[in-house]
């Protein structure tokens, strides 16, 4: 039966989140989340055949939003709402709606991945992101009519580091999920119009 096959899936990968999120992936064990999840370890890998490729699954879907997140915050579909406003509430409002629609994106699998992948294929992931915001930043000071306001490549590389360590900080310490998504749209909001207003 499909259904209840999916079912258990699902219930695996609740516990894993749990098991890694303790633990972190070197320390999990795939007997434990068999146990967690109240099956065999038997049964487990007719999921899925290794700790690895549980934890891929687990994570995979964050990895990907985040990085069409920063493809797309500029958007016109996005920004058509509050190009024209000087309401910050009006922008905020827009910034939540569109992280809203990357669920489950910001969750405590996010958090995993960034800070518990030691030993996976993820565990760079956060070097990766802070890579891939360094040119993204650097991508919009070009557009900077001021000359005067060009950053060296350090510094937007730690202003990248700032904005990953901000997520971590949320997600370790902010566990209200509404109260989540609120601080996480306050600090992309930050950033979002401090690079625009530069780049006017």
């Amino acid at each position: 039966m499909q259904y209840k096959k999916d079912e258990l899936r699902e219930t695996i990968l609740v516990e894993s989140e749990k098991e890694f999120f303790e633990k972190g992936y070197r320390n999990a064990s795939l007997r434990q989340i068999a146990k967690r999840a109240g099956m065999t370890i038997g049964n487990l890998y007719h999921y899925f055949d290794s700790k690895e490729a549980l934890f891929d699954e687990l994570v995979k879907h964050e990895h990907d939003a985040f990085i069409y997140m920063l493809n797309n915050h500029y958007d016109g579909e996005v920004m058509a709402d509050v190009s024209e406003s000087d309401d910050l509430a009006v922008w905020k409002k827009t910034l939540r709606s569109f992280l809203a629609e990357l669920k489950p994106i910001f969750t405590n699998r996010f958090l995993i991945m960034l800070d518990m992948s030691a030993g996976t294929n993820y565990e760079h992931t956060k070097g990766e992101f802070v890579k891939f915001l360094s040119a993204h930043f650097l991508e919009h000071f070009e557009q900077l009519e001021n000359p005067t306001m060009i950053f060296q490549p350090k510094f937007v590389e730690l202003i990248s580091i700032q904005l990953i360590d901000g997520i971590i900080t949320i997600l370790r310490t902010v566990f209200d999920e509404n109260e989540r998504l609120d601080m996480m749209a306050d600090l992309f909001l930050f950033y979002i119009l401090g690079i625009m207003g530069m780049t006017k």
